[in-house]
């Protein structure tokens, strides 16, 4: 056997690329499928238990805050390991944490238990930011730049899988196997991906760790120095706070613009059971496949280019062919560049991000898209209630995505990249 190849067995499913793809998939999966339950599935079953609508927002918000703030402590990873604690050991713990802490909801009632219920929800929030920030590291570490494209479109497309089984496919079998089956299930689909980590994942060859702490703090201060003085890191931030605002805004006010415009609930389910998690995942994976050929900053700005117009033009689409599958055909394509754009981007982000800091500084880059969705989704209400409509709450959110292109553009390829 070959030094190479040698090595790619000791480096388990992170060193051949299938085995890459398989792990982060799963890993992603394990994400997705939370996600899609708490945030999803379970605010219609705590309105069927007669939670009031005002309490289960608040429920939301709280757990987004959690999300919102997991660069304050994503350090923890960067600056804890060790030659014997890696980024596999976070990620193993944190997702046996998370499915020790989502056993309960088997037994609680979500009206009586409301309040241990929360307290749950919250400690496995916590958990799962925790989970998400190693993985993000790891791949960071362990994935060259000529396949990130690709590799964050398994991600995506595990996320997406993980989201409509648990999401709304949970919700139509819940009446066969209850709350306590949909509960198993999601545990299993946690600790199958844990499974993955423990047996074919081992220490990687490339957690070259100073055994002092000591020594660890001060090299993590000055990486987050450098990070800080390099002009890529703030042009990530601005990409990350301005590229998504044409989706984030159609795809936020789409329910809504559906409704408005003659459909039923039904169809209106049917369309985001399926359709669109499937779409979207295609994208991704092309998105993926096409940046790391043709490099992820042309696809980041082949995807702005037509994404952008698409999503401007979402409320013509639905509203001029009312009632007709061009509506939803109008939307898919927006759903389509949706996947394109996440999977490109994401990939340039890693890029830009230094692998010795990349649980830290991933997470910032992850934080300034989910402030991307925030101040989108205020604008955009901000103009429905001035009576400006749909058209405006559209149009604006997409000149400020092309607004990204130069931006995307200004990224050198050489001198402002992190190896």
């Amino acid at each position: 056997m070959s030094d190479q190849n040698a090595a790619q067995a000791g480096a388990g499913l992170l060193g051949h690329p299938l085995g890459r793809r398989l792990l982060f998939a799963s890993l992603y999966l394990s994400e997705g499928a939370p996600i899609g339950f708490i945030w999803w599935a379970l605010p219609v079953e705590l309105r069927n238990h007669g939670v009031p609508a005002a309490t289960i927002a608040k429920i939301s918000s709280g757990l987004t805050l959690v999300w919102g703030f997991k660069f304050l402590w994503a350090p923890l990873i960067d600056v804890l390991r060790s030659p014997r604690w890696g980024r596999r050991h976070w990620i193993i713990v944190s997702q046996i944490g998370m499915g020790l802490a989502l056993l309960p909801l088997m037994f609680l009632d979500l009206h009586d238990d409301l309040a241990v219920i929360i307290a749950i929800l919250l400690v496995h929030a916590l958990l799962a930011t925790i989970q998400d920030a190693a993985i993000d590291s790891m791949a960071i570490a362990n994935v060259s730049e000529h396949e990130r494209g690709r590799i964050n479109g398994w991600m995506q497309m595990g996320m997406l899988l993980g989201r409509g089984a648990f999401g709304g496919l949970s919700l139509w079998v819940a009446s066969w196997i209850g709350q306590t089956g949909q509960v198993l299930a999601l545990v299993v689909v946690i600790w199958w991906s844990t499974t993955l980590v423990i047996f074919g994942v081992p220490m990687e060859s490339s957690e070259r760790v100073d055994p002092d702490f000591g020594s660890r703090v001060t090299s993590f201060a000055r990486a987050i120095g450098g990070a800080v003085r390099r002009r890529a890191t703030w042009i990530g931030m601005a990409i990350a706070l301005v590229a998504g605002a044409s989706f984030e805004a159609a795809g936020g006010l789409a329910g809504s613009m559906l409704v408005d415009a003659g459909f039923s609930r039904e169809r209106i389910g049917g369309f985001y059971a399926l359709p669109v998690i499937v779409v979207t995942a295609a994208g991704a994976l092309l998105g993926g496949f096409l940046s790391d050929r043709a490099g992820h900053r042309r696809i980041v700005i082949l995807s702005l280019l037509a994404t952008a117009p698409v999503a401007a033009s979402a409320w013509w689409g639905v509203s001029a062919t009312s009632g007709s599958w061009l509506s939803l055909a109008h939307l898919g394509l927006m759903y389509l560049g949706i996947g394109m754009l996440t999977a490109s981007s994401y990939a340039l982000l890693m890029d830009l991000t230094d692998r010795r800091i990349g649980a830290t500084q991933f997470s910032a880059f992850m934080g300034a898209t989910n402030l991307c969705e925030s101040w989108v989704m205020w604008l955009a209400g901000a103009i429905l209630s001035a009576g400006l409509g749909y058209t405006m709450a559209l149009v604006i959110p997409a000149a400020v995505s092309l607004a990204a292109i130069p931006l995307v553009l200004s990224v050198r390829a050489d001198s402002d990249r992190v190896s």
